[in-house]
């Protein structure tokens, strides 16, 4: 299928950039000047394409300049957004958020029908995607003028759904509050709250923890001897007055672990005992998964480890969800049958945008979504699952979660453990010559470290090569922007 896209305007004003190697096996379409990105069947077909931005670089041989640079969204892909701080990361997010839910007469998109996304927003920043660009606001009018440039309207997101932690107050209004059952929790996601491996002595105290309240029971001490043994029965509902009654209780657990070990897991319960983030039969997961709908969750007033807990436990209801869903589909497919009625109200596919990917998945300790993320880039994409990791510390995010990286956008970053940590993942090779103005430059560090604000190498797995594209302006309002302080 194809689609007819959009006339653009035209990139002025940017710096002289020559790159010696032609870019090859990415589609273009002369007509209009569009490279097409992310293409791994069906090349050339334009029906399901988000515009990323413009190529700035100009070659001797096939020359790119000035073309529209899109990302095909036909198949899942697992992106990596790297930049230090204000060169654009953020911004790339939103760039994404929007070109997934909004349609082709956008002329951001090419598709009909907006994409499912969940979007962590670690910052509070992106309720911004609510709402168009104000004329009235100094930080928007220039945002205005950009769009024209590019021939692009302005926008919002009418999808967009904004969810807070049960007990947060929030400034937005219709903002729907979210809390997580105790009982969805695992051990690795107690541990991962606790910050403890599983296999250490407080590793295995919460898994015996666990197993006696919610599976097999526990005795109670009332008098002496055997007869003076009450035996608390199981429950599968349970909320941390029950965990905090076992472990005070139990008579195997006080013989079975050291006094100090109880103390310990029996604080971190009782420090949560009056969280409201916390509740019996909490919240379900089902209010994300509704076609086209853009579901941000504004985790700015969490800790760290509660952000990562609720990523652990959405992304793992989303995959279960939608792993079943296409597994029982291609059963009924190819038994010619229909499928379950359940199935009727779920998307295709989903998008899991996530910001500050080094406090949810960091490569120094445990967290609660560190496996289900690893598990979410190994097999998402059979499940319809898209992942986008946005960091400005690319050294600091788990190696395994980066490890199926098919896209890359890199922004300017100048450490070189961060720079060596992106380069790492980058899926093509960087052209062997670039100049810059005057500026000639081969070593691919340098070339990172030579972008200016905006500026990109967006390398994916089906083009030869990384390519320099100036990032397009945000259609809707953008909410990260740093205040003036003087």
């Amino acid at each position: 299928m194809t689609s007819s896209l959009p006339s653009l305007g035209h990139i002025a004003n940017v710096r002289k950039v020559e790159v010696s190697e032609p870019i090859e096996r990415a589609a273009f379409v002369s007509s209009g000047r569009h490279l097409l990105m992310g293409q791994r069947r069906n090349r050339g077909d334009t029906s399901a394409l988000i515009l990323l931005g413009k190529c700035i670089e100009q070659a001797r041989v096939s020359n790119k300049f000035d073309s529209n640079v899109w990302l095909d969204i036909h198949t899942p892909h697992v992106v990596f957004v790297c930049g230090r701080r204000g060169t654009g990361k953020s911004y790339d997010l939103g760039i994404l958020a929007e070109g997934l839910t909004l349609g082709h007469d956008s002329n951001i998109a090419t598709k009909d029908t907006a994409i499912t996304t969940v979007f962590f927003d670690t910052q509070n920043q992106f309720w911004a995607l609510l709402n168009a660009p104000d004329e009235r606001l100094e930080e928007d009018r220039e945002q205005l003028n950009q769009l024209e440039k590019w021939g692009i309207p302005a926008n919002q997101i009418p999808s967009a759904k904004l969810f807070a932690p049960s007990g947060d107050p929030s400034i937005h209004p219709n903002v729907v509050e979210f809390a997580i059952d105790p009982t969805e929790l695992e051990l690795e996601d107690w541990c991962g709250l606790f910050g403890l491996e599983v296999y250490s002595p407080q590793g295995q105290l919460i898994r015996n923890l666990l197993n006696k309240v919610a599976r097999d029971g526990y005795s109670v001490s009332e008098g002496v001897g055997r007869q003076g043994h009450r035996i608390v029965a199981a429950q599968a509902l349970y909320d941390f007055p029950d965990l905090i009654a076992c472990l005070k209780q139990d008579i195997e657990l006080s013989e079975q672990s050291q006094r100090q070990t109880r103390d310990a897991i029996l604080w971190k319960l009782e420090a949560l005992r009056d969280s409201k983030v916390f509740q019996k039969r909490g919240w379900d997961v089902l209010e994300v998964l509704k076609p086209g709908q853009l579901s941000i969750f504004l985790l700015r007033n969490l800790d760290d480890s509660t952000k990562s807990l609720v990523v652990s436990i959405i992304a793992k209801k989303i995959f279960r969800i939608m792993g079943k869903y296409h597994t029982e589909r291609k059963v009924a497919e190819r038994a010619g049958k229909p499928l379950p009625q359940d199935y009727a109200s779920l998307p295709r596919g989903v998008w899991t945008l996530i910001d500050e990917a080094h406090i949810i998945c960091p490569s120094d300790s445990h967290t609660a979504a560190k496996p289900i993320l690893i598990e979410y880039v190994k097999r998402g994409r059979d499940a319809g699952l898209s992942l986008v990791l946005a960091t400005q510390q690319p050294s600091a995010v788990d190696s395994r979660v980066v490890s199926q990286v098919d896209l890359l956008i890199a922004h300017r970053l100048v450490v070189d453990a961060d720079i060596s940590a992106a380069l790492a993942r980058v899926p093509a090779d960087f052209p062997n010559d670039v100049s810059f103005g005057a500026t000639r430059i081969s070593d691919r560090f340098a070339l990172v470290r030579a972008l200016e604000t905006g500026e990109a190498w967006v390398a994916d797995a089906e083009t030869n090569r990384a390519i320099l594209l100036v990032m397009r302006p945000r259609v809707s309002a953008h909410g990260g922007d740093e205040p003036k302080v003087v």
